[in-house]
């Protein structure tokens, strides 16, 4: 079986504290690992990716003197692939061979390659374990300067300016709900009053919240219209518009008084092409349902065509707090499915406010007054899809206040975040935070980090691109099995994936009828944008080939299986799970030692052991065939411990596949 593979870049922040206490920590002593036998370590008929995959496969299970043998052999064939010196270092690093590993990591440090920014640490330490103290310290000295420059540079450039849009915007009213779409309209709401935006038009004595749109002219909004009908009208507070991720439906809400304090809100959709407004419909009643407000829209990308998710708040029942946020897939017509609740980790008992997605991070930002807090409402970001969420992060000032932080919104075009806020500096009648206004806050460029695979058949000679991959990105270190974007190729040369800074994630590619591949990306460490360039080869799996599961153990004479044996049993699971039709034979063998049949009543119990599990995991029995073939199919030699050992093997075949009526059920 191919397991998962990891390509590691590794890349952690070590603190000032760790590195004075490795300098005057004793050195103590381990015993010695054990040097495995592996034969023949380096295979020449196999390419050069499939043997840094192997490699990486003795390094994660801890071969590391395997791993040495595949790396300084690839070190030879191309000795300007830093990733294979770095992973030559590193297997040097845990077989505790100091003299070797410093030397790799030098090479490393030699190439100032940024993907790399521990070499130079690891390099020290291993200075410092051959009793080289004075030149460790300089190393560790010349890191810990570096590492503080690029600390300082990096919060320098990323340095936030926050500005108060001019009376063009900003009235002495309340403003709200900005919306940008492209790099030339501004869209926004407007009260002519100056009440506090609480999801109330309060003190509505025939005021009235209107739509206005306003272009860009030499870096400022101008030209400041309210929209025309049918998006405004005389009947309606008009609100919390939004656009469509292709920039062509407007998404708002219509609202009427119940009393003269409280509002009920519909969310409506318009249809925007070449600067006119068509028809408006009013989304169907799944998401404008009766006694309940909806409101806040905001729109991420479907993969199907036609189609928008939307996210909103509404006050309706099953909640978890008065108002709560919402998402829905809606048709362009404006029919709706059934919300979903975003969930726990996302509404509070309290209030949420004003959702926006960014689709290339795949993070959902907010406002609520339910998590913890700088004062009122606080914008929030959170990464996930849908309702799976990781916990909501304050990203604190300049972003949020002591006052009301709410409406956070940006477009890709722009170089600006704008959010709606009372905090001081707001244009008021009657105080300096009465009244919403919006606010700009221009970053500058910061780094940007991206994936860029390029998915194709391993065995096809022209490493076409090929289409129905599907690739998911989750957070290794803190959701290890959540998702947090996932994508489908489409055939196109590369796949290209946004990524967050400083932290760790795991890439995971599946297609049907292909074996899966896993590897690692981390952005930690990094203070200058950068692109993961990943070829990434899917080997096809054959009907009527036998593939080796590494790693299943047996106590003797026993067919109950260890727990380390069911690591490699969860990917076969997986292998299983992601092609669902596939029938596989699992196959048990035995060396020669002992009798016969002894032997093969063994291998049968040992198949039926990993059938069981599987079974127990949910794979139906009729996908699975535990075959025990004993001692008589042997690989290797039964003469020596060595050719035993191969011969104590578990694998699997695929032997067919279920008929389609036998799969839909």
């Amino acid at each position: 079986m191919n397991p998962v593979i990891n390509f590691h870049y590794m890349k952690r922040q070590a603190t000032v504290g760790l590195l004075l206490l490795m300098l005057i920590a004793p050195v103590f002593s381990l015993a010695q690992q054990q040097k495995e036998e592996t034969g023949k370590a380096f295979e020449l008929k196999y390419t050069y990716s499939k043997r840094k995959k192997l490699a990486q496969k003795a390094f994660d299970q801890g071969k590391f003197y395997e791993a040495i043998d595949y790396y300084k052999e690839m070190s030879k064939e191309k000795p300007n692939d830093m990733e294979v010196a770095y992973q030559l270092a590193e297997s040097y690093r845990k077989a505790r061979d100091y003299v070797n590993a410093a030397e790799w990591y030098q090479k490393v440090v030699q190439t100032s390659d940024i993907n790399y920014p521990l070499a130079p640490y690891y390099r020290g330490k291993m200075l410092k374990r051959q009793g080289k103290y004075k030149k460790a310290l300089s190393v560790f000295q010349s890191f810990l300067n570096e590492s503080i420059q690029d600390k300082y540079s990096q919060y320098h450039d990323f340095a936030n300016q926050v500005q108060h849009l001019d009376s063009t915007i900003n009235r002495p009213y309340t403003e709200f709900a900005p919306s940008v779409s492209g790099d030339s309209l501004f869209v926004f709401s407007s009260l002519n009053n100056d009440a506090e935006l609480n999801d109330k038009f309060e003190d509505g004595d025939g005021l009235q919240s209107h739509i206005y749109a306003a272009s860009r002219k030499d870096d400022q909004w101008a030209k400041v219209q309210p929209l025309p009908q049918p998006v405004n009208d005389d009947e309606h507070h008009s609100g919390n518009g939004t656009f469509s991720p292709d920039g062509k439906r407007f998404y708002f809400t219509k609202c009427q008084a119940v009393n003269s304090s409280t509002f009920d809100c519909d969310i409506y959709v318009s249809t925007f092409v070449n600067g006119f407004w068509y028809s408006v419909n009013k989304l169907s009643k799944e998401v404008n349902s009766k006694g309940s407000t909806n409101t806040h829209p905001a729109v991420a990308p479907h993969p199907e065509d036609k189609k928008d998710i939307l996210y909103f708040v509404s006050n309706r029942e099953s909640g978890r707090g008065n108002k709560d946020i919402w998402y829905a897939v809606v048709e362009h017509n404006g029919q709706a499915q059934k919300p979903t609740n975003l969930g726990e980790t996302i509404n509070t008992a309290k209030n949420e406010h004003s959702p926006f997605y960014d689709a290339n991070d795949s993070t959902l930002y907010f406002s609520s007054r339910g998590h913890k807090n700088l004062g009122g409402y606080d914008i929030l970001k959170a990464q996930g899809t849908h309702s799976d969420w990781q916990q909501p992060a304050n990203p604190g000032m300049p972003f949020n206040s002591s006052a009301d932080d709410i409406y956070y919104t940006f477009a890709e075009t722009d170089n600006k975040r704008y959010l709606v806020s009372n905090r001081p500096g707001t244009i008021g009648l009657r105080s300096k935070t009465c009244c919403d206004d919006i606010f700009a806050i221009e970053s500058k460029e910061q780094p940007k980090y991206f994936i860029n695979a390029n998915i194709y058949g391993e065995n096809d000679e022209s490493r076409d691109p090929i289409e129905g991959a599907r690739i998911q990105v989750m957070d290794a270190e803190n959701y290890p099995n959540k998702v947090l974007h996932e994508d489908t190729t489409k055939g196109d040369p590369s796949q290209k994936i946004r990524l967050q800074p400083d932290r760790d994630y795991k890439v995971r590619i599946t297609k049907p009828n292909y074996f899966a591949e896993t590897f690692d990306v981390s952005t930690k460490g990094l203070a200058h944008s950068h692109t993961f360039d990943f070829n990434v080869g899917l080997e096809k799996m054959d009907k009527g080939k036998v593939y080796k599961l590494s790693n299943i153990y047996y106590d003797f004479g026993s067919a109950e299986l260890r727990e380390k044996s069911k690591e490699e049993l969860n990917q076969l699971y997986e292998l299983l799970t992601n092609n669902p039709g596939i029938i596989i034979e699992v196959r048990a063998h035995s060396d020669s030692i002992g009798p016969q049949a002894k032997n093969l009543k063994l291998s049968r119990k040992r198949a039926q052991s990993v059938v069981d599990y599987l079974v127990e995991k949910g794979i139906g029995e009729k996908r699975l065939e535990p075959k025990g073939y004993g001692e008589i199919k042997p690989v290797a030699t039964n003469n020596t411990e060595k050719g035993r050992q191969k011969n104590r093997r578990t694998e699997f075949k695929i032997t067919g596949k279920l008929e389609e009526s036998v799969l839909l059920k």
